[in-house]
């Protein structure tokens, strides 16, 4: 096998893992906007998809940050809970800049190849971020009724057998004295 041979096998097996962790990211987007009521959705669900338009989807991801996080005030509202983060719209915001600058980046030669590569380096931590986050969203939008908030389970309790954890004043998730953020919605801790 020669040299192009092992680039270009390289190079589509990186895009196809592309386009598999972006179809599951857009999987946990559209489920995390099903889970949200139908008057508190600032988007339909389905046109997460959009985001596959070649050039159009790195805006379109900038504008699904945007209508995410007022679709989640909107549901923490409907649902009287405490709206004391910005459900990673930051860092999510943060990857899309950061995507389309690297973008932009990538039509300027090569000398300055490096400037891009970290560009496209801190986009993809950025949106990884972004994704646990907003899976973690998604997981307490699943699990809590309607009107209460979320709590202390019996089974958290046995994970903690020495009664070391403290709760998170938001979003009352159990958390440990040297832990400076809560784990589950990111809120800092006193």
């Amino acid at each position: 096998m020669n040299v192009s041979t092992v680039w270009t096998i390289a190079f589509l097996l990186a895009a196809a893992l592309g386009v598999l962790f972006g179809v599951l990211f857009l999987l946990t987007m559209r489920e995390t906007l099903r889970r949200v009521g139908g008057e508190n959705r600032a988007m339909p669900a389905d046109y997460v998809w959009f985001m596959f338009i070649p050039i159009f989807g790195y805006f379109w991801f900038i504008y699904m940050i945007v209508k995410m996080r007022d679709s989640l005030r909107a549901e923490y509202r409907s649902r009287g809970w405490p709206i004391e983060s910005d459900f990673g719209y930051s860092v999510g915001l943060a990857a899309g800049v950061l995507a389309v600058m690297s973008a932009i980046w990538s039509w300027i030669p090569r000398d300055l190849l490096l400037a891009g590569s970290v560009l496209a380096v801190g986009q993809l931590v950025c949106w990884v971020i972004y994704w646990v986050r907003l899976a973690r969203v998604k997981d307490r939008l699943g699990s809590t009724m309607v009107g209460s908030v979320p709590g202390r389970t019996a089974s958290e309790d046995q994970e903690d057998p020495d009664g070391r954890a403290g709760r998170c004043s938001v979003c009352g998730t159990r958390v440990m004295p040297d832990d400076d953020y809560c784990w589950r919605c990111g809120s800092p801790l006193p």
